[in-house]
């Protein structure tokens, strides 16, 4: 079943554009992984420090088995030297109403 996935980052201040640089680099290769429907990022209009993401998956695995993989290559820990704290992560199942 589909998986809406949110991820929600806080940047340490002013790093906010850096952090939206890393991932303009980094979604072309996210965006060719096998699982991955689409994936949207955003930035708060009052705080340019926040980035919020939108993405749908086929399911949670295919998004946990990304998340490994960018741990893998290090990616994680590189955009973790801009961020305030942890990434706040929330699955979501797509309902009828």
């Amino acid at each position: 079943m589909a998986c809406l996935v949110t991820a929600e980052f806080t940047c340490k201040e002013g790093l906010g554009e850096q952090t939206l640089e890393d991932l303009r680099a980094m979604m072309p290769d996210t965006r060719k992984k096998n699982g991955v429907i689409d994936v949207v990022v955003h930035v708060d209009q009052d705080n340019p420090d926040r980035i919020f993401l939108v993405e749908h998956w086929e399911d949670r695995a295919t998004h946990e088995a990304y998340v490994a993989w960018r741990a893998e290559t290090g990616d994680l820990e590189k955009m973790g030297e801009t961020l305030a704290g942890p990434p706040k992560i929330g699955y979501w199942d797509i309902t009828d109403a």
